[in-house]
């Protein structure tokens, strides 16, 4: 031993177990939220898989609000945990998202939509538990390889500031960036901060001087959304993921409507899932589906129950 200890580097396990505390989640809720096993994140926590799949880190990474310094660390503990051995998990264990087992001709339709062949939205509709999340995260992967820039919103059980999923995918973009690089890629959006009011005290200059009409602050927020994603957009375009869309109220959903309306501005593909229950709460998504439907800008995909053989390799949506 010498004089002097090199500080170690905390493993993915104390990172997400920080992280997870932070943001006052539970196993359970962050595993739906990213779209894995809560028997996976148990098993990093307590560090009994010292070798998690890149693609198991970049799900929890995107369901948890880290800061950029944050990001890092994760990153910098995953190259460091994979550089040991693997350790194959016990029989029953997994280690990440499985396969889409049975779900073949659904995962074409998502490579369909994401590489731009159709209208721009994509609808997911079904039961509690049949798939809906796995669907949307497989079409982030799907997004990622083929240069999409990728946003991942969902809508929150808490008040109004948690009922939009598409505020919530941008927050989470914004949060994820360094100072320097959202200088950049905020220009021309100052009208966000109608939305995320936490970007008043970061790089947006000016920023709006007074109040307007509901309808013209509504249009001008939506030109800031339209902006934002132009500005971050992959060689590909963008990908929008919306989950529990069908409990998004009325303001959430004229944002998203009068984004699809927004043309050629930035190429924009949206998956969005709900279940079939909660459309009826959702007072202005269902007549908004119908005009879509009418000007031929949404496509439907209702997910039926698995066989239970197959059922059993989906995590729960």
């Amino acid at each position: 031993m010498t004089g002097y200890d090199m500080p170690k580097q905390p493993s993915i396990g104390d990172l997400l177990k920080n992280a997870r505390a932070a943001a006052g989640l539970t196993q359970e809720a962050l595993a739906t939220r990213a779209g894995v096993s809560a028997r996976v994140i148990s098993d990093l926590e307590r560090n009994v898989d010292h070798a998690p799949r890149a693609s198991t880190i970049e799900l929890l990474v995107a369901a948890l609000p880290l800061s950029a310094q944050e990001r890092e660390q994760f990153e910098i503990a995953a190259r460091g945990d994979q550089r040991e051995p693997r350790q194959e998990p016990a029989r029953g264990q997994t280690s990440g998202p499985l396969p889409l087992a049975g779900r073949r001709d659904e995962r074409k339709r998502l490579e369909r939509h994401v590489t731009g062949d159709g209208p721009p939205l994509l609808v997911i509709a079904g039961e509690p538990g049949v798939g809906k999340t796995r669907l949307l995260h497989e079409a982030a992967a799907i997004a990622a390889t083929d240069g999409l820039t990728v946003l991942q919103g969902t809508v929150g059980a808490g008040g109004a500031a948690m009922r939009d999923p598409v505020v919530d995918a941008v927050r989470r973009a914004t949060q994820r960036r360094s100072a320097v690089l959202l200088r950049h890629e905020l220009r021309g959006c100052a009208w966000l901060v109608r939305v995320i009011p936490e970007l008043a005290s970061g790089p947006i200059d000016p920023l709006p001087s007074e109040r307007l009409p509901d309808d013209q602050e509504a249009e001008l927020t939506a030109a800031a959304v339209v902006r934002f994603l132009s500005n971050i957009r992959g060689p590909a375009g963008v990908l929008l993921t919306l989950d529990n869309l069908g409990l998004a109220d009325d303001a959430s959903v004229g944002l998203l409507a009068r984004l699809i309306h927004s043309g050629g501005d930035v190429p924009l593909r949206i998956v969005a899932a709900y279940r079939e229950g909660d459309l009826s709460q959702g007072a202005g998504l269902s007549p908004l589906l119908g005009r879509l439907a009418h000007e031929q800008l949404v496509t439907h995909l209702t997910l039926e129950s698995l066989a239970p053989n197959e059922a059993a390799d989906l995590f729960d949506a």
